[in-house]
């Protein structure tokens, strides 16, 4: 086919140049993605952060069609399968993810609400129009994308390093991300280097992805990059405040069942929280429906329904109250007070949050090396691979857990609540 470029503001350009690629990018379940933003509820401590994983899916996908061109002049040896396998793989990573993305998995994170990588598998394997493309080029092409998204037991060593570039420590859904989360909030810490990333892959000896030693200083700097990304933007505490709005919304929801209007029940986004999971359901729902839903519930019976309603919409996140973390007593002393005054229920309006991320985990490998998914980063150096933590302090200082604690109330309480837990 004669290829057709995209103009995009993260990378410039991005080029589709294979039919697959043409017809995923056509399918309804893929053009969803275009309805959920990217970074959630950041666009209210951020305003540019309106960019949706549609951009971030096809940004993955010409990062693995980089990739693979560079391995292939490796004489990384690839059948034409795998390179289709590589790029569907990376262009539909993200299908799976529903309204708010990892937001509402919070909210639903019950027996038998399914994690957005089992939903990506289902709309990969069911009837489905994206699996109607995949075995329109071959019919084992469906289940080849899920294996190298989710990692094969026995992997040829071509397809390990494409499952590395799909979910390892350095892949280039993290790469896409990192670059265009930066672009969209205005924020420059993500800036990563990402063509001297890729032009210095290797795959050693046949079995293992390594990065040359020219190469090194652009990977902490993406390691770095993810550090200050998480601080800034992912775990900003405004952005957590309204998804500590959301959550409460949709569990205010799910417990007052029998009062919502019926409207709002036999809507797609009444019938994805409230009955058992359905694929066809969750196709449905986007971010819209979650806005609309608001808008319709600002005039409920239910005084917490309502309340919780106005703020998705006129963004009044709840605030954070303390940073750290507080006696239990105290805490306990503060959730009785809200509860005896009724106004703001503890249940819905007294929130804890410990977002945490390793920016380097080489816990997996510490563990138990036979049993790993993906590799750890290695550097070349002087023509063998060494895993990064032995030449770089730099990264080393980055292996390890951070967390974040914090309490969120709504700002009418803060003050007093405040005091009670200080």
């Amino acid at each position: 086919m004669e290829p057709f470029f995209i103009r995009d503001p993260a990378h410039d350009y991005v080029t589709v140049d294979r039919p697959l690629i043409r017809d995923l990018l056509a399918c309804p379940e893929v053009q969803r993605l275009r309805r959920i933003r990217q970074l959630g509820f950041s666009f209210v401590t951020y305003p540019g952060a309106e960019h949706n994983r549609f951009s971030h899916s096809v940004g993955t996908a010409d990062l693995m069609r980089q990739a693979l061109l560079h391995l292939r002049a490796q004489r990384v040896r690839l059948s034409r399968l795998e390179q289709d396998g590589a790029l569907a793989a990376a262009l539909v990573h993200d299908v799976g993810h529903g309204p708010f993305s990892h937001c509402l998995e919070r909210a639903m994170d019950v027996p038998g609400w399914p994690k957005h990588e089992e939903v990506g598998r289902r709309i990969l394997t069911e009837k489905t129009q994206v699996r109607t493309a995949l075995r329109r080029r071959a019919k084992e092409l469906p289940q080849l994308v899920w294996r190298l998204l989710k990692g094969e037991p026995d992997p040829t060593a071509a397809r390990r390093a494409i499952h590395g570039l799909l979910a390892g420590n350095f892949d280039l859904d993290r790469l896409d991300f990192l670059v265009r989360d930066s672009v969209f909030t205005g924020l420059r810490t993500g800036f990563v280097d990402v063509r001297r990333l890729i032009n210095t892959l290797q795959l050693h000896d046949g079995k293992i992805l390594a990065v040359e030693a020219k190469g090194q200083t652009a990977v902490e700097e993406f390691l770095v990059a993810r550090h200050f990304m998480y601080c800034s933007v992912y775990f900003h505490k405004t952005t957590r405040g309204m998804e500590a709005v959301f959550l409460a919304w949709v569990r205010r929801i799910k417990d007052e069942r029998e009062s919502l209007p019926s409207a709002f029940v036999d809507s797609a986004l009444g019938q994805l929280l409230l009955e058992p999971f359905s694929l066809s359901s969750f196709l449905r729902t986007d971010d819209t429906d979650v806005f609309v839903s608001a808008k319709a519930l600002e005039k409920a019976r239910d005084p917490v329904l309502r309340d919780l309603s106005r703020r998705l919409l006129r963004r009044q996140p709840f605030r954070v109250v303390m940073e750290g973390m507080p006696d239990a007593h105290r805490m306990r002393d503060a959730m009785d007070f809200l509860d005896a005054h009724g106004v703001y229920p503890s249940r819905y309006y007294f929130h804890q949050d410990a977002p945490s991320d390793v920016p380097y985990n080489l816990m997996p490998y510490w563990s138990d090396p036979e049993k790993r998914e993906t590799d750890p980063i290695y550097i070349l150096v002087d023509g063998e691979p060494r895993e990064i933590t032995s030449i770089s302090l730099l990264v080393r200082s980055l292996a390890s857990q951070e967390t974040t604690y914090r309490v969120y109330v709504p700002e009418q309480c803060r003050n007093r609540i405040a005091g009670m837990l200080a």
